[in-house]
């Protein structure tokens, strides 16, 4: 059996996981994100030197944020890390490990573990759509993951809106929409609110958490219906912890609904199924090692 260790960095955690090379964990954990570059990169390799004392490892599979040159394994940008702007990141880390490494942007690595092991395995038009601090997603279209000529392509939270406000800042994100907004009418710190608590809040009536709900619903039926006429996918799959909700999925298609309703030229719009991450919290590793496999394949060739 060969031995991976698959890792998922995000703004609050680092997620990672030791996977066999179907993707079945044996050991799953996680720690803080230290968002000092340097100190990051320590913490990664003590999670190696530590794995590497009971096993033969082959190799590090890495879900990171921002735009990630995949043939190069480089990191153009870091998302909140800034030390990963304009970063060597294979490079480094194999330097630090002595073992091979792969790096793919945290959203494409969620359509990849759905393209291969997730609802999208018949699917060759799919958008995966993740709703976390950000906006993030990738397209598979004609059955190719679309990374863009810049590997930029998928960054919809990077749309700008009618005041050119970027949109994951300002509206459909967990943070930038509910949290910010929510914490702005109440005149709290934004670390003083989360998701959570709005959702607990709006079950006990309150009128501001309910108010920021309907417009975050709003949001993303927008952004979603935008995608929908540009690509035209057969499915549409959301991931992010907010996933776990199940009224966003019915709130969502009444929505779409009611725009298709209202257009005549719509009408004849054939929807796509909108479907929950089949994998949740651990799309990003499960794409991560995905990648690591089909890249190791090509270096070879």
């Amino acid at each position: 059996m060969r031995y991976f260790l698959t890792f998922d960095v995000g703004g609050t955690f680092i997620k990672y996981s030791l996977s066999d090379e179907n993707a079945n964990f044996l050991e799953t954990s996680k720690l803080p994100t230290n968002r000092d570059g340097d100190k990051m990169l320590d913490d990664l390799v003590a999670i190696v030197n530590k794995y590497k004392k009971d096993y033969t490892i082959s190799g590090l599979a890495f879900s990171l944020p921002g735009l990630i040159d995949v043939n190069k394994g480089y990191s153009i940008t870091g998302g909140i890390i800034k030390k990963f702007y304009g970063f060597e990141f294979k490079k480094t880390l194999e330097e630090m490990t002595g073992i091979p490494v792969e790096v793919e942007n945290d959203a494409n690595c969620v359509a990849l573990a759905e393209k291969w092991r997730g609802h999208a395995r018949n699917s060759d038009n799919f958008i995966s759509f993740t709703i976390g601090t950000g906006i993030g997603g990738g397209v598979f279209f004609n059955g190719a993951l679309i990374r863009g000529y810049g590997f930029g392509a998928g960054e919809f939270g990077m749309q700008i809106n009618q005041r050119k406000n970027v949109v994951h800042n300002m509206t459909s994100s967990t943070r930038g929409g509910l949290v910010l907004a929510y914490a702005e009418r109440k005149g709290l710190k934004e670390e003083e609110v989360s998701g959570k608590l709005i959702y607990e809040l709006a079950e006990n009536g309150d009128k501001d958490a309910l108010e920021v709900i309907e417009q975050f619903y709003e949001d993303v039926t927008i952004m979603i219906f935008n995608l929908i006429v540009v690509l035209n996918p057969e499915m549409i799959i959301i991931g992010g912890a907010i996933s776990v909700r199940e009224e966003l999925f019915e709130e969502i298609s009444k929505r779409l609904n009611f725009i298709i309703s209202q257009n005549f030229f719509l009408q004849k719009i054939k929807l796509p199924k909108i479907v929950r991450s089949k994998f949740i919290n651990d799309a990003g590793k499960v794409g991560a090692l995905y990648h690591f496999l089909e890249m190791e394949k090509k270096r070879k060739i």
